[in-house]
């Protein structure tokens, strides 16, 4: 979302910022953080849904919600314990 040069703490005084998005795909991934359901209605395209959520980083939880209910604690587990698995010798 933010360029890799840009200085997102260029200025301490500055607690908010402007995204020129589209806003009903904006709500639509809002909505999906909120409740943990995706709801697509009738005049998006879903194209542009993947991309907006490919642009806020959100790509992968768009697509895991179309198949089952979003479940951000879910993906902070799952990275917590990133690389170690059953049967490696290190997970028990």
């Amino acid at each position: 979302m933010f360029d890799e040069n840009w200085n997102l703490h260029s200025d301490a005084a500055i607690t908010e910022h402007f995204i020129d998005r589209n806003p009903d795909y904006f709500g639509v991934l809002l909505d999906l953080l909120r409740t943990g359901e995706l709801y697509v209605p009738p005049k998006i395209d879903k194209k542009f849904l993947y991309r907006e959520g490919g642009y806020y980083g959100i790509l992968d939880h768009v697509r895991s919600a179309e198949c089952d209910t979003f479940d951000g604690n879910r993906l902070r587990l799952a990275k917590s314990i990133m690389g170690l698995l059953v049967g490696d010798g290190r997970l028990h």
